[in-house]
């Protein structure tokens, strides 16, 4: 079931036509084939965000690539490499309709994909693995808010409110309620960042797998319905825009 949407996606984007290599001069002083390699990290972290962005709830598919090699014209395979991690991610289940919801993902994914995506889905991806400490998959969670929509100065009042209009765009009690949530959170990031300890008021785990849903949800929603944004290069200016109604 894993296997059609990712294949179709990794086909797409990776594929280097014979006719393409062959009218690319290759030599030490220009194009080396190195320059012909496509992004496959980069392709590998879209073929996973389709996978998170597919599940509504925690737990969400940590999925990793098990292993990589490169194929080159007239060269034996240079050799295999696996994964960095040691602990294998947990298995996790999807629904038939979370398995076709994967392969409209990567679709959307593919076709918006553009540098505004790149470090918030390094750093969702990150946060991801349950095996993980808790701070760090919270920190990574929360920059990849910051990569979206973060701002300075004020940045605690401003990424909050415009996420909350991200993800409550009509309804502005529930906007109200959100920025309160995200506020809480964003605070208790800080207070880890910097060495202090946990709000005793807040749980942790919670904090943690929700600052994970946020970050996931507001990638869902610029792909689906804000891809005005992320023609806008820099974070600060794409939050200004939500703040202005634009």
């Amino acid at each position: 079931a894993y296997g059609y949407p990712t294949t179709a996606l990794f086909r797409r984007a990776v594929t280097v036509s014979p006719l393409e290599a062959a009218e690319t001069p290759v030599s030490a002083g220009g194009v080396t084939w190195s320059d012909l390699m496509p992004p496959t990290g980069r392709i590998i972290n879209m073929i996973r965000l389709a996978f998170a962005l597919a599940r509504q709830n925690s737990p969400w598919p940590a999925v990793r690539a098990s292993w990589s090699t490169q194929l080159l014209p007239f060269l034996p395979i240079v050799g295999v490499g696996g994964p960095a991690e040691d602990v294998p991610p947990k298995r996790v289940a999807l629904s038939r309709d979370e398995v076709r919801d994967v392969e409209r993902w990567a679709v959307e994914i593919e076709d918006n994909q553009c540098p505004a995506l790149d470090i918030p889905t390094r750093r969702i991806l990150s946060s991801l693995p349950e095996h993980g400490y808790w701070d760090d998959r919270l920190v990574d969670a929360v920059i990849a808010w910051e990569a979206l929509l973060g701002a300075t100065p004020e940045t605690t009042f401003r990424l909050c409110a415009a996420l909350a209009r991200l993800l409550e765009p009509e309804d502005t009690d529930r906007r109200q309620e959100s920025f309160a949530e995200l506020k809480g959170i964003y605070d208790a990031r800080s207070k880890v960042v910097h060495g202090k300890p946990y709000p005793p008021k807040r749980n942790s785990s919670v904090d943690t797998e929700r600052s994970i849903a946020v970050g996931l949800e507001a990638l869902r929603r610029l792909l689906r319905d804000r891809k005005d944004l992320l023609s806008i290069a820099a974070s600060d200016k794409r939050g200004e825009a939500l703040l202005l109604g634009k």
